[in-house]
């Protein structure tokens, strides 16, 4: 049987109760009253089984609420980081567009004549006749060689600013910055960007700049790359 000691009048009364009603007791830190010994030994040890089954189910949880904190997504963070390069690119695409309307919004004066003469008629010409002054510039032929290529950037299909690109990636000779065709170019020129970088010939700082535009194999790559580097760097010993 077990007992709890009231106050009655002054007096000292014990109750008997029951076994769920010890239990609440035992958790209110309320002191319990047995007439038989085995009676006791086999409540507190069954009190003891629960702490500890109460105590492995707090430490689980907290350890998943731990996870579920490391591993989760600051969405507002990752919101602004697409609203600033959803801006940039969309500035980009604005400014060439105006320059593919009006040739004035162009600065002829940085540019040489041939170029400055080029911009203006550009407006005018058919897709095809672009294509050919293309292949012309890429074949390095001599009547090409100083018009700068950034004028024609608004007049050109996804086909032929890739050619643009991986020549002058392959040539190591950037007559343009990158960012200015990077929007523009398909995700296999930008691919052929990654391999470069994994050969060695594109430092960790340039291809940082060009991880908005890059697809999430590129990126799977990238950090399989760094990881590498990252273990070779601990574990190697020279």
């Amino acid at each position: 049987m077990i007992l709890k000691k009231v106050i009655i009048d002054g007096k000292n009364v014990y109750t008997e109760v029951n076994e769920e009603e010890a239990r609440k007791l035992y958790k209110e830190g309320i002191k319990l009253i047995f007439d038989d010994e085995d009676e006791k030994e086999d409540f507190y040890d069954k009190m003891e089984e629960l702490d500890e089954e109460e105590e492995e189910e707090k430490e689980e949880k907290q350890e998943k609420q731990e996870k579920k904190s490391a591993s989760s997504i600051d969405w507002n963070e990752i919101g602004r980081k697409a609203k600033e390069i959803s801006s940039d690119i969309g500035r980009r695409v604005s400014e060439f567009a105006e320059k593919a309307i009006n040739p004035d919004a162009f600065n002829f004066k940085s540019y040489n004549e041939k170029t400055a003469r080029l911009a203006k008629i550009l407006p005018f010409m058919e897709d095809e006749d672009i294509h050919e002054l293309i292949r012309g510039m890429l074949a390095g032929k001599d009547s090409f060689k100083d018009i700068d290529v950034r004028v024609i950037f608004p007049y050109l299909d996804e086909d032929d600013c890739d050619a643009i690109f991986i020549k002058s990636l392959e040539d190591g000779n950037f007559d343009f910055a990158m960012k200015d065709i990077v929007p523009f170019v398909s995700e296999n020129a930008l691919s052929r960007v990654v391999d470069l970088y994994l050969e060695g010939k594109f430092t960790d700082r340039e291809i940082e700049k060009l991880y908005p535009y890059l697809s999430s194999d590129d990126i799977k790559r990238i950090f399989e790359h760094m990881m590498k580097k990252w273990l070779f760097k601990k574990f190697c010993v020279f």
